[in-house]
């Protein structure tokens, strides 16, 4: 990940990409070079100790300078609906209950908002680097958790003794059938496993969570 998309994406320096870029170039020197060493130290590393980069050579570089493009031009479509919000079209210019036509536009500019807003959330996920990987584990409390493989300095911790909870709700990545798929951990009791995982598709995934090989970001 190129440091101008983690100021965006990851420290999230302000609201839109380009203004990112404005409000770091005005900082002083000092906190400048802070926020490079923050850089090298968070994203530098977890991207040289993540195998699953590794294994996938110059070409996992071209999705993150495409993701980059992406939150680069996402960024115009937000300031544009900040500009015309579905709160400043319906206060100022409501949709006429006897004009079926406006009353399509704007139903129409509102499941265009709600499109980019999760289109841009995607994309702000997937330019978090990766900060804990290895088998999913639960302890004698029944709480999950990722026992870390990463190196220390790779991103979230303290080295391959660190654990990382995970609690229900919260975004994992997980591997089954030989592929990643992205979800979230639900528990339930009458579950095969007493937990499934809520893909982001909308399927579920009852598999037994224990030993799964997982990964999480940010």
């Amino acid at each position: 990940m190129e440091f101008e998309l983690w100021l965006f994406a990851i420290k999230n320096l302000a609201q839109t990409y380009e203004m990112s870029q404005v409000i770091y170039s005005q900082l002083p020197q000092g906190e400048k070079d802070s926020l490079k060493k923050e850089y090298e130290r968070s994203v530098g590393g977890a991207k040289s100790s993540d195998k699953s980069k590794a294994s996938g050579g110059g070409s996992v570089k071209k999705y993150e300078e495409l993701i980059g493009n992406f939150l680069n031009s996402m960024s115009v479509s937000e300031r544009f609906l900040e500009r015309n919000s579905i709160r400043y079209i319906r206060q100022n210019m409501p949709a006429s209950p006897d004009d079926p036509d406006e009353e399509f536009l704007l139903r129409m500019f509102i499941n265009l908002e709600l499109s980019v807003t999760k289109v841009n959330s995607c994309l702000k996920y997937l330019g978090m680097p990766v900060t804990a990987a290895g088998e999913l584990k639960v302890d004698e409390f029944g709480q999950y958790y990722v026992q870390n493989t990463l190196p220390s300095g790779s991103g979230y911790g303290a080295g391959s003794n660190n654990r990382r909870p995970v609690t229900d709700g919260m975004f994992i990545e997980f591997m089954t059938g030989g592929r990643w798929e992205l979800g979230k951990l639900r528990r339930d009791a009458d579950a095969p496993f007493g937990c499934f995982f809520a893909g982001s598709g909308g399927e579920e995934f009852h598999i037994n969570p224990n030993g799964l090989k997982v990964r999480l970001r940010g």
